[in-house]
């Protein structure tokens, strides 16, 4: 819908629930202080005129769900607004309120989810550890301060469920994590916290902690290094883009996702992430990782994993034949580093692949048309290798990369004419619009 939201909804007394999220509502927003039996109130996603949150808001004290997400509100929070002290769930992230955060933020006795993330708001995050029903909290993009933890006392402090805390300038890690035991998701990205990761964390919700983001910060290692990582249930571990140092962590054996990219591990591959079943991508680029590529990866080949990226480091030796026909693999990127001899030939199993990157390793081998076979592929880059020999497409074997849109052959040995043949058959690289299947990383 769109057009201004019509005065005449002031005159539905008895309304307990209003939706009107996702639409192209404009002007500015009528008073509804006469809906005193409001319960639900979702305004998400408009295009209100620029406004601040009117003192009417605090009329609606019957309000459990107010959602206020990117509605072009600024301005502080004004302490009227804190009368709403039956609000289970409030949302006004991504807009543009600031000031400080008021202590009457305590008046939300019923709060269970608070998104206040992507606005600039000064936020004293001690009032949060009195809330004893708020278990999800994203401060994200604000400006907080903590306290300084005192340890008796904190062991009953608030226990949280899911905490976002990403580019909020942290320098340190907040002391009051410490004491936070029942953790599912812990977000503290894009921040500029220094240092090494303090032994405490090794101890935090240990049974329940799923997701654990520290991109995009200044971490240089562990204060104590552990091989494997303690939390039981983790299903996601970013380090990436740190500073770290030292040999590869082992995330536990449900883990699905790990990513430590971009940072200064050093070491070999340890033969036990060959037991991480449950892992469906496999992110080591950009390291300095050394030995060569462990032949139990064929665990990992015959089990979930569909990204499996060694990009950028210094491994060597040759591709072991790791890949099943149970290989659920959709991109395989092992660019970068010092691999030699030939391509293995188990690679023409992966039947999802859709990108394979080989290039500037020291791979001899001749150019491998049965590749051709995997309906799939999209995306093939063999350049700065040691391939050689005519590029042949041999007869009788339909091989044509069907939906073939990039190839790189640049900077190898091969000699003679390339087949015409390929590319009266590349059809894919014809169309003018991509195909719209997406990637899985």
């Amino acid at each position: 819908m769109i057009g201004q939201i019509p005065s005449s909804l002031m005159n539905l007394t008895c309304l307990t629930a209003l939706d009107l999220s996702g639409n192209e509502f404009t002007g500015s927003l009528p008073s509804l202080r006469s809906l005193s039996n409001l319960e639900y109130l979702f305004l998400t996603g408009n295009n209100f005129d620029r406004w601040k949150l009117p003192d009417w808001f605090g009329k609606l004290t019957k309000i459990t769900y107010l959602l206020l997400v990117e509605v072009n509100l600024y301005g502080e929070i004004p302490s009227s607004f804190f009368n709403l002290t039956q609000v289970v769930l409030l949302d006004l992230s991504s807009n543009q309120l600031k000031g400080k955060l008021s202590s009457s933020v305590l008046n939300f006795k019923n709060l269970e989810s608070f998104y206040l993330d992507d606005n600039n708001v000064s936020v004293d995050f001690h009032h949060f550890l009195s809330l004893k029903k708020l278990k999800d909290l994203d401060l994200s993009g604000n400006n907080i301060t903590f306290p300084v933890m005192d340890s008796p006392k904190s062991e009953t402090q608030q226990q949280f469920i899911m905490l976002r805390l990403s580019s909020c300038n942290l320098k340190v890690f907040p002391e009051f994590l410490q004491f936070q035991h029942q953790l599912g998701y812990l977000y503290l990205d894009n921040n500029n916290i220094e240092g090494l990761i303090p032994r405490w964390m090794w101890n935090i919700s240990k049974e329940t902690l799923s997701i654990l983001s520290l991109t995009q910060n200044l971490l240089m290692g562990f204060e104590q290094h552990s091989p494997v990582a303690p939390w039981v249930s983790l299903e996601n571990l970013d380090l990436s883009h740190n500073m770290l140092h030292g040999s590869i962590l082992v995330p536990p054996p449900t883990t699905i996702i790990y990513y430590v990219s971009n940072n200064n591990l050093n070491g070999e591959i340890p033969p036990s992430i060959c037991d991480l079943l449950s892992l469906q991508l496999l992110d080591l680029s950009f390291n300095n990782i050394i030995g060569s590529i462990p032949p139990c990866l064929e665990k990992l080949s015959n089990s979930n994993l569909t990204v499996l990226n060694l990009r950028s480091n210094t491994l060597q030796g040759t591709i072991p034949n790791i890949f099943t026909t149970e290989s659920k693999l959709e991109m395989i990127d092992l660019s970068e580093n010092k691999l030699e001899g030939q391509v293995p030939r188990s690679m023409e199993n992966c039947e999802s692949l859709r990108i394979l990157d080989l290039g500037y390793n020291f791979i001899e081998d001749v150019f491998p048309y049965w590749l051709g076979a995997l309906s799939e592929l999209q995306v093939l880059i063999l350049r700065f290798n040691k391939f050689h020999g005519v590029i042949r497409i041999p007869i009788n074997v339909k091989v044509n990369f069907p939906t073939l849109r990039i190839i790189d052959l640049s900077y190898n040995s091969f000699s003679g004419d390339l087949p015409h043949q390929y590319f009266q058959e590349w059809s894919a690289m014809k169309e003018t619009k991509a195909n719209t299947v997406g990637f899985p990383w």
